[in-house]
């Protein structure tokens, strides 16, 4: 049998993903084998490390599922029907190089819009990116943090409410929490979002991407 995992820095992502994708999965899919025969993103987005890991096994990355566009326009409905700023937050990733981080802004910008247009919002909002607090890495990663773009949005003083959708993060990262935090001390309403990522839909689709390649 081939040895399956989700591989990724955070082992909290890690078993978070393996766990939703034995649900649909007849093979076993761990969050901790070192050298698998086939590696899964334990985010839809695949930092530097991540793919540089799998060097030599087939890696399965998927922020291009259409059913994670859907989830994530789909919990930004509320923002299209209240006029609300849209925010989605992403995990950071280590900045291999200057043209690593642009082609991974470049996907990110991709995706975030797809998701936007596709949940009728009229206006550009934001696409935040969010990390753990930690200030002496902040200078190797790229993107913006969510409660940077929600400072931003208060300051601006034009935004009544914002809607949080989380893709590869909890609802209670420290980011997301921060960011929240900071809106309603500038007196917004907000919604947190359950996280898109692990919509059943998206991975009962990333489950069959992963049957094909088994196959």
């Amino acid at each position: 049998m081939r040895r399956v995992a989700v591989i990724g820095a955070d082992p909290g992502r890690r078993d978070a993903l393996a766990a939703a994708l034995s649900r649909f999965l007849s093979v076993p899919v761990v969050g901790d084998e070192p050298r698998p025969d086939l590696a899964i993103s334990a985010t839809p987005f695949a930092d530097h490390a991540t793919r540089l890991a799998a060097t030599g096994r087939e890696l399965i990355v998927w922020d291009d599922l259409p059913e994670l566009s859907a989830a994530v326009a789909d919990r930004l409905a509320p923002a299209a029907a209240q006029h609300s700023k849209a925010v989605i937050v992403l995990p950071s990733f280590p900045a291999a190089d200057a043209r690593d981080e642009l082609e991974q802004l470049d996907d990110v910008d991709r995706f975030a819009r797809t998701a936007v247009v596709d949940a009728g919002l009229d206006r550009w909002a934001a696409a935040a990116v969010a990390w753990e607090p930690e200030p002496a890495d902040a200078d190797d990663r790229y993107g913006v943090p969510a409660a940077e773009v929600v400072r931003g949005l208060a300051e601006l003083g034009r935004t009544r409410s914002i809607v949080v959708v989380p893709v590869g993060l909890d609802a209670d990262h420290p980011g997301i929490t921060a960011a929240a935090e900071l809106a309603r001390a500038a007196q917004m309403d907000v919604v947190i979002a359950e996280r898109a990522d692990l919509d059943d839909a998206v991975v009962e689709a990333l489950a069959g991407r992963i049957t094909g390649a088994l196959a």
